[in-house]
């Protein structure tokens, strides 16, 4: 995977601005950077196509 240089302080500010929350449902967990820095939710949701990508998750 290619990296652009201002990735990680993208993902940064968006993981700064989140509120607490009780559920969070993250749709394609391979390319979501911010489900995997989040602070954790009550409840987190995880949909991928892929079997592994679950188990990662």
């Amino acid at each position: 995977m290619v990296r652009i240089q201002g990735d990680e302080r993208l993902c940064h500010a968006i993981v700064n601005a989140l509120l607490p929350h009780d559920v969070h449902i993250a749709p394609f967990l391979w390319c979501d950077a911010v489900t995997k820095r989040k602070p954790p939710a009550v409840r987190n949701i995880g949909i991928d196509l892929h079997r592994r990508m679950i188990d990662k998750f």
